[in-house]
């Protein structure tokens, strides 16, 4: 390995190495490498120190250890990380096989095979275009982005990697120190925030649960990515409440279900062809589940890239959002906005209602607790039938009314979205789509008054991710045979959860007069952001400053609270509003949009955009004219940092 040592160059720092952050950095390589940026960054090279305790590319949240039962919600097709022809930016197209290419060149030789236990091997042999890999194979392709990215560095660019924790970041007058857990800090020009989904010390009322349930030697499992809950906890045939029903609590299912042994078989009927049973192995805890909607995320939908007959959007234009805004140029999102995508979604999705309902919304099971959500609210709520099926589901009926509800919602889902004419269903995902798309670029959280916190971005990302980014339909399927033998019961929506002290078991209660008592509770859901309350010593740091002694760097967003405000060059902004320079923030800890790291291919994605419109503005800091002060940079194409 060669070493070059440069006194003029521009060192960023990016801290976090997950598939955004890499992102970010193949985005800078290609940008850098084009002819009229190489000239000059060859007089002035660019050093990039990425910090990261866990493997670049994949980072934290996607784990080639974790169980192969734990999938994707996509199918490899529909999964690529690299940029293709449709995306609308200003940097070069650097076009990349998707997942399931990935694949087919690993069987066909014409890519190296990771090096991987013959588990993981036998699952890409059988990856096709259709499958749902498990997210341990999406780890492997990550990683191997990532190699892909430093083998085309051009050079000019010259990487590190420290495989550590940043802890803190000071504000410096020639540019930004980052501390590090357990070594030297790093100095740097520019500054990348990009750390991925951040777990939150448990507030005052999860205490309250997790110490309710040690007394009475129960069980208390708070929100956390399914690979990281203490499922021991939980005995044989131990009834178990689990609040959530979206894709965490698909997960857990999962584990909790095959995971101890039972299984799954075929049991087709005519209407029903991919119909199972399931034969339990004795060792699954019974499982009854709610939430505030009351039922799981929509099922993923057959051939859901063929055309749906979409044309240009007709209500969601940039000139009718221009035309709503007040005086100072924002926009209310359940007054101006929400009524907008009614009526496109009424325009173009066959069986679609007019743009009008009534009913309450509220943020995603995968976010919060029912007790702790911001609600919509309104006279009126033109989405609520779409985002409140249930709503109708009230009083004081038998369980059986609840639990029939919540099947034929399922058994419904499954036939609109895998069976017969799929057209409705397809056109309602491939707009809810576009209207991300659209959204992400129209309404940074800057746009938006105070009357529209809470209610976006979390209220509209929870909603998308309800119609555009449930489980595969066999998960559903898996689901309704659960409840036919017995391990699964279904208590509704608007579930309520409480604690009976004196018979030392929690409490659950559905809108409907579901009444079922446990001694253990699962949360099923994502902690919810907090940046205050983050295990993240770093994004902590940057809203409190160090333990109050010093003024914080950042300041909670009042669109998104809990998240961390940047503008929409995802600038990071001061406690006095103003934005700080060289100083970017992403991810689902700021209050941008949420867009993931990956996308569908063909489909324009709004993190292929928006990684290359930062790239380039980074690219551009580190070649301004006012050259940073010179220090020494040793560095090579590619140099791990020793762990400590």
């Amino acid at each position: 390995m060669t070493s070059r040592i440069s006194t003029t160059g521009t060192r960023l720092v990016i801290v976090g190495g997950g598939p955004r952050a890499i992102g970010v950095l193949e985005r800078l390589s290609a940008n850098a490498a084009l002819p009229e940026n190489a000239a000059r960054t060859a007089e002035a090279p660019l050093h990039v120190d990425i910090v990261d305790p866990h493997m670049p590319g994949a980072g934290r949240i996607w784990r080639t250890g974790e169980s192969p039962l734990l999938l994707m919600n996509s199918r490899a097709a529909d999964v690529s990380i690299f940029t293709d022809d449709t995306v609308q930016c200003d940097g070069p197209i650097v076009a990349g096989p998707s997942l399931a290419q990935w694949a087919e060149g690993i069987r066909e030789g014409s890519l190296t095979a990771p090096t991987a236990g013959t588990g993981r091997l036998a699952e890409i042999a059988a990856l096709h275009d259709a499958s749902f890999p498990s997210r341990r194979v999406q780890a492997l392709y990550l990683e191997w982005f990532f190699g892909q990215v430093l083998a085309h560095l051009p050079e000019t660019v010259t990487v590190t990697v420290h495989r550590t924790t940043a802890t803190a970041v000071r504000r410096r007058e020639d540019g930004w120190s980052v501390e590090l857990e357990g070594r030297e800090g790093l100095h740097s020009d520019l500054l990348v925030l990009a750390a991925g989904h951040t777990d939150s010390r448990p507030s005052a009322a999860r205490h309250e649960l997790a110490a309710f349930a040690r007394r009475h030697g129960g069980a208390y499992l708070p929100p956390s990515q399914a690979g990281d809950a203490h499922l021991d906890q939980l005995a044989p045939g131990q009834d178990t409440i689990v609040r959530g029903m979206g894709l965490g609590f698909i997960d857990l299912m999962a584990l909790l279900t095959e995971g101890r042994g039972g299984r799954f078989t075929p049991d087709p009927r005519p209407d029903e062809p991919g119909r199972l049973s399931y034969r339990p192995s004795g060792r699954e805890p019974r499982l009854w589940v709610g939430s505030r909607r009351g039922v799981p995320y929509h099922s993923k939908i057959r051939d859901e890239g063929e055309p749906a007959g979409l044309g240009e959007l007709v209500h969601v234009t940039a000139e009718n959002l221009r035309a709503l805004e007040d005086s100072a140029g924002q926009l209310d999102f359940r007054r101006d906005v929400v009524p907008l995508i009614a009526a496109e979604i009424a325009h173009w999705v066959p069986g679609a209602p007019a743009a009008d309902g009534d009913g309450a919304t509220g943020d995603g099971d995968d976010i919060a607790t029912d007790e702790e959500r911001v609600v919509l609210g309104g006279d009126q709520n033109p989405l609520a039938w779409l985002d409140d099926p249930l709503g109708w589901l009230r009083g004081d009926a038998h369980p059986q009314v609840t639990r029939d509800a919540v099947v034929r919602h399922i058994e419904l889902d499954l036939r609109e979205r895998t069976r017969g004419d799929t057209t409705a269903a397809r056109a309602l995902f491939q707009l809810l789509l576009r209207l991300h798309g659209v959204l992400v670029d129209q309404l940074p959280s800057s746009r938006l008054g105070e009357s529209s916190r809470g209610d976006y971005p979390r209220w509209w990302h929870s909603l998308f991710s309800f119609v555009d980014s449930g489980p595969p339909p066999h998960r559903l399927e898996q689901l309704l045979a659960l409840e036919r033998a017995g391990v699964v019961g279904f208590l509704g929506p608007r579930l309520r959860v409480t604690t009976d002290e004196s018979a030392g078991v929690f409490v659950a209660r559905g809108s409907a007069g579901a009444v079922v008592t446990a001694p253990a509770l699962i949360d099923a859901f994502l902690p919810e952001p907090s940046l205050a309350e983050s295990t993240n010593p770093l994004l902590r740091d940057l809203v409190v400053g160090a333990a109050g002694e010093r003024e914080a760097i950042g300041r909670e967003s009042s669109a998104a609270p809990g998240t961390l405000d940047v503008d929409e060059r995802y600038r990071v902004i001061g406690p006095d509003g103003h934005a700080h320079e060289n100083l970017w923030a992403v991810g689902p800890w700021t209050s941008e949009l949420p867009i993931g790291a990956f996308a569908r291919p063909r489909t324009n994605a709004p993190c292929h955009r928006r990684n290359d419109g930062l790239a380039r503005e980074v690219l551009a800091a580190a070649l301004a004219p006012v050259a940073p002060t010179p220090r020494p940079v040793v560095g090579a194409p590619f140099q791990a940092a020793p762990l400590p």
